[in-house]
């Protein structure tokens, strides 16, 4: 399922949209398909549209995009004034945003870049292939991240470092909250599979219901990556300490047996409808 946030009216948004538009502008002169990803995503499709403060402020950006190699991601890039000397970090309006390639690039599920380092861009691929669209002021439509896609991301992320923070964790949590409210909220309710499974439960069957989308964007390989985290008793019980909240063992077990039914099954076509 994709969806369409409009926010075209709303005057308090947090992300900085005039770079935005500028990224999204480069990304099109230049033919390229790109994603927005991070906080700025988090924000526009699930603070905004569920009526929820910002968490955070969102003082830099962060997108993906897909390029054949290192060249194509250099050319891009190149636009834009690099920031602290690192290849993938540029200024944008003074923004410092990070740009993350994936696609052609990769090796392994992985892309190095100049300076050795190296990044495990498992679920981009997946983010920028079914991606929520966003209209902001002026009729700009831009590629957002799905909370489905967020999930996941924020699940790898926190297994790269949760050792030096445990932002991830209480993220992963905002987001399966957000699975039964607002918008999420009316999606829920005619879906009889995930109330039923989790006895009516609403909260629970919302993150249910997120990780069930979540394990439909992968295939079983790359999936296996998400897995992997929640499967492993001793990760899935720091995960859910780092997410500090009475809320967490509950939402993150049925989220991890939503992402166990999505990525054995095989969506229908109404659900891999625009929406």
């Amino acid at each position: 399922m994709t969806r369409t946030f409009d926010l075209s009216s709303r005057i308090d948004h947090p992300a900085p949209l005039d770079v935005i538009a500028d990224l999204h502008r480069r990304a099109g002169e230049l033919g390229l398909r790109w994603v927005l990803i991070g906080a700025a995503a988090r924000d526009l499709v699930v603070h905004l549209p569920s009526g929820h403060p910002v968490v955070r402020a969102t003082n830099d950006v962060d997108i993906a995009i897909a390029v054949e190699g290192r060249q194509q991601f250099l050319k891009f890039t190149g636009g834009f004034a690099s920031a602290r000397g690192a290849e993938h970090k540029v200024l944008v309006r003074g923004v410092e945003v990070d740009i993350v390639p994936f696609g052609g690039i990769e090796s392994g599920d992985t892309v190095t870049f100049a300076d050795g380092h190296e990044l495990d861009v498992v679920g981009l691929r997946e983010a920028a292939a079914a991606p929520d669209t966003v209209i902001l002021p002026h009729g700009l439509r831009i590629p957002v991240a799905s909370i489905e896609a967020q999930s996941a991301l924020k699940t790898l992320a926190w297994r790269d470092r949760h050792f030096d923070t445990s932002r991830d964790a209480t993220d992963l949590l905002e987001l399966l909250k957000a699975g039964s409210q607002g918008p999420y909220g009316d999606e829920l309710w005619p879906d009889e599979e995930a109330l039923a499974i989790n006895e009516f439960d609403a909260s629970l069957a919302g993150a249910w219901r997120i990780g069930r989308g979540a394990g439909r964007l992968f295939d079983l390989k790359r999936g296996n990556h998400v897995l992997d985290v929640l499967n492993d008793p001793r990760q899935h019980q720091l995960l859910r300490r780092d997410m500090r909240s009475i809320l967490a063992a509950g939402l993150l077990t049925a989220y991890q047996a939503g992402f166990r039914a999505g990525s054995s099954a095989t969506p229908t076509p109404s659900e891999t409808d625009n929406h």
